[in-house]
């Protein structure tokens, strides 16, 4: 049995109720010529994402980065310095977990 099947195997047992979600880049098929492409399995890896806008953000740093891109472009935080900023970027991450905006999830990267 090919390594990373067996990889995905393993974690899809090791987390039976956690989501599966196959990832690709546009280059693979952005395209409308054909309705499926075959990929082939890059890399496996349980990690945290979020929907943000039309794109998916995937691993707490990533997102994270996000937010504190978010938080540093509001005027009305210009007086805060980047310390205090970390800190709401973190109180923000923990609050959108918490209202289930960040989930976790097996990802699957697809590649051709």
């Amino acid at each position: 049995m090919d390594e990373k099947v067996k990889q995905l195997l393993d974690l899809v047992k090791e987390n039976p109720d956690m989501e599966l979600m196959f990832m690709t880049s546009y280059e693979v098929c952005g395209s409308d010529d054909h309705l499926y492409w075959k990929g082939n399995i890059e890399k496996i890896k349980k990690a945290v994402y979020w929907n943000y806008g039309e794109t998916i953000k995937t691993g707490e740093e990533d997102i994270k980065e996000i937010i504190y891109e978010n938080f540093s472009s509001d005027s009305e935080l210009d007086s805060f310095g980047d310390k205090e900023l970390e800190f709401l970027t973190d109180q923000e991450y923990e609050l959108m977990k918490a209202r289930g905006e960040v989930k976790e999830a097996i990802i699957v990267y697809l590649n051709l």
